[in-house]
């Protein structure tokens, strides 16, 4: 897959880094870029008699920082992009799941803890429900080499589908370490290790492989590998289920979010 085409969310007072990222990946790969910016008052503000003004003030201030946003991404955008900005008062995830129709990546920052979702995106639903790949940022990247990417590897459909995602960073990089984690079958997991490997060679990725010894979970043993080699971009799947309507990202890709010192490139 190309990508042709970058959407970023840009929340109202999101680190600036986020844009800076979403540009050097617009120009990286020739594509054009479109910010979005979405945000709706907290359900909760219409509780209670006051509700109504509450809401009303809530979205007031919600417009001043969503026009603040916009001038912020056209003063920051070199006009030699293709660029364009939306901003709506609506969920974040919503908005995002129905601009992302017309992208090859989505761009988000990842934030650690329980998130207010009326002004930050769920990146699990993201993951799980788009069809499109998501680059969920690290709060403390400040810029994004891909010169050493760690793919956490298990003979998944997922995994699959987010190797191949991947595949215009994994071309670009110095080095890819295609890593799996020992479940008790090494014969099998390096066999299928080097046969992915093999394919990658054929798309012209430096990769290797290796088997990992587990650690105290399968998200710090890939973090773990990844501060080995140096890479700033962990690939792996998302892999989730729906419940009453939501959306979870489970197990090692709940885990890497919800530590988010690295940037994690997620597809489904």
């Amino acid at each position: 897959m190309d990508i042709q085409s970058v959407l970023v969310s840009l929340e109202p007072r999101i680190a600036p880094t986020t844009l800076s990222i979403a540009v050097d990946i617009a120009r990286r790969f020739r594509a054009t870029l479109t910010g979005l910016a979405a945000a709706e008052p907290s359900p909760m503000l219409l509780e209670g008699p006051a509700g109504i003004d509450q809401y009303s003030a809530a979205r007031a201030e919600l417009e001043e920082a969503l026009a603040v946003t916009k001038a912020d991404f056209e003063a920051r955008v070199p006009h030699d992009l293709v660029r364009s900005f939306i901003s709506i008062i609506e969920n974040p995830t919503q908005a995002l799941r129905r601009e992302s129709l017309a992208s090859d990546l989505l761009i988000v920052e990842a934030r650690p803890g329980l998130l207010e979702y009326s002004a930050h995106p769920d990146i699990g639903e993201l993951v799980l429900t788009t069809g499109r790949p998501v680059l969920a940022l690290a709060p403390t990247a400040e810029r994004l080499k891909a010169g050493n990417i760690v793919v956490a590897w298990k003979d998944t459909r997922e995994a699959r589908r987010a190797i191949a995602d991947a595949l215009p960073f994994l071309r670009g990089a110095d080095q890819v370490l295609v890593a799996t984690v020992d479940e008790g079958d090494y014969s099998s997991e390096r066999a299928r290790l080097e046969t992915i490997v093999s394919w990658l060679h054929l798309h012209g990725v430096p990769a290797r492989g290796e088997v990992l010894p587990m650690g105290r979970s399968l998200a710090q043993t890939v973090h773990n590998a990844a501060a080995a080699v140096g890479a700033d971009l962990i690939v792996a799947g998302g892999y989730g289920h729906s419940r009453f309507r939501e959306w979870f990202l489970g197990g090692m890709t709940q885990d890497l979010l919800e530590q988010p010192a690295l940037n994690l490139f997620l597809s489904n």
